[in-house]
């Protein structure tokens, strides 16, 4: 496991618990620590130079939101998802992203450079067969339309729904399972009702993404 670091901002005063919470998390968010992963606090308390408390804090933090688990006479580990809670997980991300788009598209002051740059990227990986490139671009285009939402509420919340779907998605991706190209298409279709001003058309476009995403994760499942 890399040393993993907190990439927080400091908005407020961050406790050590606060960026113990934050590295384990984003680890488990790019896929760095998987599915079934063992959590030691003495390992994680050498990761990021601190000591056990903290640790211990951030590891309550994470069992409170559902994204490790205690095993009775085992440990802590990183939680894989069952299919029911895979299939409730992805309804409640077809929600929330469909309001995000909803939002940003009512937005008359968006700026929507970033966002239509990083669906060229995609464009491109698919051109050049690049995964790897497509990944990182799809990764940074929804971080791109959340950080162009101004309830941050609704974005704080979506942010801990992709972190529990994570658990899933580096189990379950493959390039034959999941059609880039139709993704890319989907993102392409979202960003045209947002620059329009289309609120509903945008929403819904975001909603049969992952509805198709979610119906294709479902298949593989079956």
């Amino acid at each position: 496991m890399k040393n993993i670091t907190s990439n927080q901002t400091k908005k407020k005063k961050i406790t050590s618990a606060d960026r113990a919470y934050s590295a384990i998390r984003e680890a488990i968010a790019n896929g760095e620590l998987r599915p079934g992963y063992p959590l030691l606090e003495t390992e994680l308390s050498e990761q990021l130079g601190m000591s056990r408390t903290p640790v211990r804090e951030a590891i309550n933090r994470l069992k409170a939101e559902d994204i490790i688990e205690t095993i009775s006479r085992k440990g802590i580990f990183v939680k894989t998802l069952s299919k029911d809670e895979l299939v409730q997980w992805y309804e409640v991300a077809e929600g929330l992203e469909g309001m995000v788009s909803y939002l940003v598209a009512s937005d008359p002051e968006a700026e929507l450079i970033e966002l239509e740059s990083k669906i060229k990227e995609m464009e491109d990986a698919i051109a050049e067969g690049n995964v790897d490139k497509w990944i990182v671009s799809d990764e940074q285009y929804h971080k791109t339309l959340y950080s162009l939402c101004k309830n941050n509420f609704l974005v704080e919340n979506l942010q801990r729904v992709n972190v529990k779907l994570q658990l899933a998605r580096i189990v379950l991706i493959a390039g034959s399972m999941s059609d880039k190209t139709k993704s890319t298409k989907d993102h392409r279709d979202t960003f045209e009702a947002i620059k329009a001003g289309d609120a509903e058309r945008a929403r819904q476009c975001t909603q049969n993404h992952w509805k198709r995403i979610r119906m294709a994760y479902l298949g593989y499942l079956n």
